[in-house]
């Protein structure tokens, strides 16, 4: 009896042992299924990302190519150390800057090296903007033109920019000035009362 016992017992045992190695084992195959599944979707991401970049690299190229056809500006941010005078040597290129950077580097020196349009990020209200048309230099708020997160280099169409531009400048410079009209009334005034005398 104590040996049919024993051996039950040790056969017992070995099955609850083998038993934890299949259930370790199991749950060794469960831990690895997830880990790939992970690895699977990680993959998948990076596919997606890699698809979205070739597609930007492919809108950029076209982009480009465009610009060298003559149908696109390219806009170009303005920072610390951008050489102006190479802007003004890019053909089709616009520098797009903030109002603060704007006065830092000052509107005659942008007319004088020869840039004659630029792109504000910053400035949502037009009469800010007349006059700095009014001293020669064209200013377009960007959310005329354009309503995507800002690049150091963008590409668009000149149809958009030169509509913009004719737009504005309908709106500034056609309207009549209140100071230029207030000295010719002025000046009427002084020289009538000079003939009345």
């Amino acid at each position: 009896m104590n040996k049919l016992y024993n051996e039950t017992k040790d056969k017992l045992e070995e099955l609850i042992n083998n038993y934890d190695v299949e259930v370790r084992k199991d749950q060794i195959v469960r831990s690895l299924y997830a880990r790939i599944d992970m690895l699977e979707g990680d993959i998948e991401k990076y596919k997606l990302r890699i698809k979205e970049l070739e597609s930007n690299m492919r809108n950029l190229m076209n982009d480009f190519l465009e610009y060298l056809r003559g149908s696109k500006y390219v806009l170009i941010r303005y920072s610390e150390g951008l050489d102006l005078n190479s802007v003004v040597q890019i053909h089709n290129s616009i520098l797009v800057m903030s109002i603060g950077e704007l006065m830092n580097v000052g509107i005659d020196k942008l007319i004088s090296i020869g840039i004659n349009s630029v792109v504000l990020i910053d400035v949502t209200e037009k009469s800010m903007l007349r006059p700095i048309w009014k001293r020669g230099l064209r200013v377009i708020p960007i959310g005329m033109i354009y309503n995507g997160s800002l690049s150091e280099v963008l590409f668009i169409d000149r149809s958009i920019i030169n509509n913009a531009i004719e737009s504005l400048g309908r709106e500034f410079l056609s309207a009549l000035d209140e100071d230029q009209l207030r000295k010719m009334i002025n000046e009427y005034r002084r020289l009538r009362s000079g003939m009345l005398e």
